[in-house]
């Protein structure tokens, strides 16, 4: 039947192992109205990784222009399996390839279709996993353009899928039930080719039950197209605007965490020589390793219009390769590569530290000082008025309790930096939440270790693995206390009301 629009752009996405390149061979046949005697796989041979199923069999993402019998176009951006058994990085390669592809090749969308296990009755934490990424990736703008595919169902008793397992935001989703007949009648074909034969009234049953899966896929995809030409076109600006965000979201995870660490150095260097106060009355001398702990520059990130290799290893701020050679990488393994592991040392010549050390970023190590910290002239006037050694560390006492102030408050405003791009996320992203995206990405690891351990995998694999986890949940530590903050000041400007409110979101802002 005809469509209103000349032409569908579809994102299909589905966690591997669902069937999702044979729902494509099965659209393309079905729209180019082949018929059942001569339907075949369609999918590019040059577009798979091989090896094991467990991986993703779609090395990128592909954009498919299948011309349909009824004179429109579909387009199906066919896109790597998330959940991928090869690991998070692996993941977030994916990730970053299909926002890239869109960004490039595709300014509108007309719908996300998820392919998932009917079969299943609760999502598994792989697909949870496949879900909240998913949530991250899309605009809330799009939630009447998402539906589901659940594969695998043969008939509604064998569907056991539960809405209710859905996020919150997609249990409303229009789904299909299928059972790709495309695979049965591969296996009807080869059937008929056996030697010996198989048995005429057995290839009689196999054809009959190939031809009513047909006729019900064949209904159940009328519907999916009339469903598709209905939806309102979709602009994937925000799509790019997220991605981007998340970007930005990292590196200032990552500037917090730098900050926390040589803020937490300092601090505890001074209330240590305060406590020395109590016990000397060599007023010179402390004040000499005073200026020594403050006058040291905090290392930030400063933002660049190229990627580069930045070290990323506890206590060290080394930028190993600016304008890196190698594409944008979430995948810190791909880094061995980089300029600045040369002649495949497997430590940069640059820091010393190993590829899983680094991380691509836009931007780079800088060092910034603190210039407010380092001249207080009241505090110099005091002690240059002070009259005894006892009133001088009283001044000096006064100004480090001021200067660790200072250094909580520098903290504080990092920590409201982050927290207003997380609220900026939350109210564009479908998942509302970056750190459910976080908490689901370990979820998965955790149940990828307690694998490798049955598996009896090498220690080594399994401690990078504990590593990826202890990293991810610092990330998530420092969101859920940004936003914990963030709702506690919002808690105390919602039970006042008018000039009130005003005046304590600006001493919030302070």
């Amino acid at each position: 039947m005809p469509w209103k629009k000349t032409q569908l752009t579809v994102i299909l996405i589905g966690e591997t192992g669902v069937g999702k390149t044979a729902f494509l061979s099965l659209l393309y046949n079905v729209c180019a109205g082949v018929p059942l005697e001569e339907w075949a796989p369609v999918h590019l041979e040059a577009n798979e990784a091989g090896g094991s199923k467990s991986g993703s069999q779609t090395l990128g993402p592909m954009m498919y222009t299948i011309p349909c019998e009824n004179g429109s176009t579909l387009r199906i951006l066919d896109t790597p399996g998330l959940a991928d058994t090869r690991g998070v990085e692996k993941d977030e390669e994916h990730k970053a390839a299909i926002a890239e592809y869109i960004k490039n090749h595709t300014e509108t969308i007309d719908a996300v279709i998820i392919l998932a296990n009917g079969t299943n009755a609760r999502l598994g934490v792989a697909t949870q996993y496949t879900l909240s990424m998913i949530s991250g990736m899309f605009p809330h703008s799009l939630v009447d353009n998402i539906g589901f595919v659940f594969t695998m169902v043969a008939n509604i008793f064998s569907f056991n899928f539960e809405s209710l397992s859905l996020p919150q935001e997609l249990r409303n989703a229009r789904h299909w039930k299928m059972d790709n007949p495309l695979a049965q009648w591969l296996k009807y074909q080869e059937a008929k080719k056996k030697d010996p034969p198989v048995d005429e009234e057995d290839l009689d049953e196999m054809y009959e039950t190939v031809s009513k899966g047909y006729r019900k896929t064949f209904t159940h995809l009328i519907d999916l197209f009339t469903w598709l030409d209905d939806r309102q076109v979709q602009p994937t600006k925000e799509i790019n605007e997220l991605y981007e965000m998340t970007m930005t979201i990292e590196s200032s995870i990552s500037n917090v965490v730098s900050r926390l660490e040589q803020t937490e150095t300092r601090r505890a260097a001074l209330i240590a020589l305060k406590a020395q106060i109590a016990e000397q009355n060599q007023i010179k001398n402390i004040n000499a390793k005073y200026r020594e702990i403050i006058s040291k520059a905090d290392w930030v990130h400063e933002p660049t219009k190229a990627h580069n290799t930045l070290c990323v290893a506890g206590g060290c701020y080394s930028n190993c390769h600016l304008a890196c050679n190698l594409p944008f990488t979430p995948d810190r393994g791909k880094l061995a590569n980089c300029f600045a592991f040369q002649n495949g040392s497997p430590r940069c010549h640059v820091c010393g530290h190993e590829p899983a050390d680094h991380q691509h970023y836009r931007s780079r190590w800088v060092q910034a000082m603190r210039q407010e910290v380092i001249t207080d002239k009241a505090a110099r006037a005091r002690f240059k008025s002070a009259k005894t050694a006892s009133e001088d560390l009283e001044v000096m006492k006064q100004e480090m309790e001021k200067t660790i102030r200072s250094y909580e408050e520098a903290i504080r405003k990092d920590q409201e930096q982050l927290g207003a791009l997380c609220l900026r996320y939350s109210h564009l992203a479908l998942s509302g939440s970056f750190a459910g995206v976080i908490s689901s990405t370990i979820r998965v690891l955790k149940m990828r270790l307690e694998d490798m351990k049955r598996k009896g995998q090498s220690k080594d694999a399994q401690d990078r693995m504990s590593g990826n986890i202890k990293i991810l949940e610092k990330k998530l530590h420092i969101i859920r206390e940004v936003e914990k903050k963030r709702e506690a000041g919002d808690g105390i400007v919602k039970r006042l009301g008018g000039v009130a409110q005003s005046v304590v979101k600006g001493v919030l802002r302070v």
